[in-house]
């Protein structure tokens, strides 16, 4: 017969061994750290912890969004009309003496049509707008400019040196300098008739015309 004290310890070792034998069969083992466990529960704070433990605490890269399909080039056959159109406006407004207008075509042919030759023209009937609306230090800009893209281009010359004469006397050199190409290349200038009826140049060029021919 064993002491009492050994008895004891035999009961009690006895009494855990059931004890670890029910938790191993109540408690299944903890799954492994790589295992997925679903998203089973609506707490978004619990997703959102979940899903940056599955990507290593990274959020996938977002996709970009799709470009825009490229629209198709205007056709030039159709952005030859849009320019013709615009040109005639500004003619039919600078006729009716609706020179604000008529600078605003000449003006959307310029900005909208740079690659044309056209525009060029366009670009002399907008500085004679210009003008003629009292915007003296543009137009005389744009005329240079074209001095040099249009040389040999009477009706340039002649615009730039009546301009010249009246409005910036110190550059009276220059005016004669710019007269005697437009003489080179069309005498008729010298006609303020002729300019009247056929450039239809607008009233205060005229007027700087004629003081130019008359020395005045």
């Amino acid at each position: 017969m064993l002491p009492a004290h050994q008895a004891d310890l035999r009961v009690a070792s006895a009494a855990l061994a059931a004890l670890a034998a029910a938790a191993a069969v109540v408690l299944p083992p903890p799954p492994p750290a790589h295992a997925s466990v679903p998203l089973q529960t609506a707490d978004e704070e619990v997703r959102r912890a979940w899903a940056l433990r599955q990507l290593g605490g990274r959020y996938p890269a977002p996709r970009p969004a799709p470009a825009p399909a490229a629209e198709p080039p205007e056709p030039t056959s159709v952005r030859i009309q849009r320019l013709q159109s615009l040109m005639a406006a500004g003619r039919a407004a600078e006729a009716d003496g609706n020179y604000a207008a008529a600078l605003e075509q000449y003006t959307s042919v310029v900005q909208q049509f740079p690659d044309f030759a056209t525009t060029e023209y366009a670009r002399l009937s907008r500085a004679l707008m210009l003008y003629q609306l009292g915007q003296v230090s543009d137009a005389i800009l744009q005329l240079q400019d074209l001095e040099v893209s249009l040389r040999g281009y009477a009706e340039v010359h002649a615009a730039l040196a009546s301009i010249l004469y009246v409005e910036r006397p110190a550059l009276l050199e220059v005016a004669e300098q710019q007269w005697e190409i437009a003489m080179e290349f069309n005498q008729q200038f010298a006609d303020a008739g002729w300019v009247q009826q056929y450039k239809h140049w607008p009233p205060r060029l005229m007027a700087a015309l004629n003081r130019f021919l008359t020395l005045q």
